[in-house]
């Protein structure tokens, strides 16, 4: 069961990437970057680099239909570029709001996906009340934030991380159960991310393998080596 959501989770991912850069009309190589990116971020093999590039084309095709999706962006900035991306598409509905009054009704999607966020609301507890409100019973959530210690500074941070047993604690008294989790971008990596960044053209041509590693790496061991962020899959009681 767990493999299924895994593999569901990766091949959704990189589906979507692959369409909301075709959104516009064209790829642009900044969405190329992004998602050459991603694929460095999640420590894959060369078997599975090869998988995630293959459903970007898919995603990216003009046969591939999306199902109906709902974007939800607070910064101004930030929606106008989802308004780039998607404004165009009719199965996307895009809404600007807060995570802590989100506009939809209850019980009205069937998954939850919330990355890097609930570390910038203080407010968490409340954040994690209206992710619960929206999905139907037997739905699923994925939770990605940073673990601590952080290896730098974030003023747009109210705290630095989340411990596994922070995660349980904050989405337990709703029912939502915790099937996986997962550790990324261990302080060896970040480092090496971090030098590449001094070097000429900001580190945007960063090695595959220097990420890559990590994925020799066992979920216990990367938790040892100071992680960068944590992903967690949730369900919610039926």
């Amino acid at each position: 069961h767990i493999d299924r959501i895994r593999h569901s989770f990766f091949e959704t991912t990189f589906l979507l990437l692959g369409h909301l850069a075709k959104a516009d009309g064209r790829i642009s190589q900044s969405e190329t970057d992004y998602a050459e990116r991603v694929i460095a971020q999640m420590t894959l093999g060369t078997e599975q680099q090869k998988q995630a590039i293959a459903l970007f084309r898919q995603g990216a095709s003009s046969a591939f239909e999306l199902e109906p999706v709902v974007a939800l962006e607070h910064d101004a900035g930030n929606f106008r570029q989802l308004e780039r991306n998607l404004g165009r598409d009719p199965r996307a509905k895009l809404l600007r709001g807060s995570v802590l009054e989100i506009p939809l009704p209850d019980r009205s999607v069937d998954m939850v996906l919330s990355t890097q966020v609930i570390e910038h609301i203080a407010e968490h507890e409340k954040a994690a009340a209206e992710f619960n409100r929206i999905l139907r019973p037997g739905g699923h959530a994925i939770i990605t934030t940073p673990h601590p210690p952080e290896p730098f500074p974030n003023a747009d941070h109210v705290r630095e991380g989340y411990t596994e047993q922070d995660l349980r604690a904050l989405f337990a008294p709703h029912g939502w159960e915790s099937r996986w989790s997962d550790y990324f971008l261990t302080r060896e990596t970040t480092g090496r991310l971090i030098r590449a960044a001094r070097l000429p053209a900001g580190g945007k041509f960063v090695p595959v393998a220097w990420v890559d590693r990590e994925r020799a790496l066992s979920r216990e061991q990367r938790a040892a080596r100071l992680p960068f962020g944590i992903l967690m899959l949730f369900s919610k009681s039926a």
